[in-house]
């Protein structure tokens, strides 16, 4: 957890903000492109990696969307510090003492969705 203060402290003036962004620079010129593997996706392909993995892509010149999503799986006992920021509970049960904000569970809607195995425990 020091590590997370110490970032959070570091990113609240310029100057850490300047250091973060060298170490970046000095870290992005030791990489070596030429060893890259492209991954060709096809439409509604998706790619699942390790954010830790260094990746990236080009700019996308098509008129189609790019689109992303990230997923982070945490334990109910672990307190969200962002404001307006929802949670999704996947199992389990909300713990009251910790204070997260909790999206409503998404109601099916016949007629409207696409059915789904298990659809009609979202009725």
């Amino acid at each position: 957890m020091k590590q997370i203060r110490d970032f959070k402290n570091k990113m609240k003036d310029s100057e850490g903000v300047q250091d973060l962004f060298k170490k970046l620079k000095e870290l992005s010129e030791k990489i070596d492109e030429s060893k890259a593997v492209d991954i060709e996706l096809n439409a509604g392909d998706i790619s699942i990696h390790n954010p830790f993995i260094i990746h990236g892509s080009n700019a996308n010149a098509s008129d189609q969307w790019r689109i992303g999503l990230t997923l982070r799986y945490i334990p109910t006992s672990t307190y969200v510090n962002r404001e307006g920021w929802e949670c999704i509970l996947l199992r389990g049960n909300a713990k009251e003492e910790i204070n997260n904000n909790y999206a409503d569970q998404p109601v099916f809607v016949d007629g409207t969705h696409m059915p789904f195995n298990g659809f009609e425990l979202f009725k």
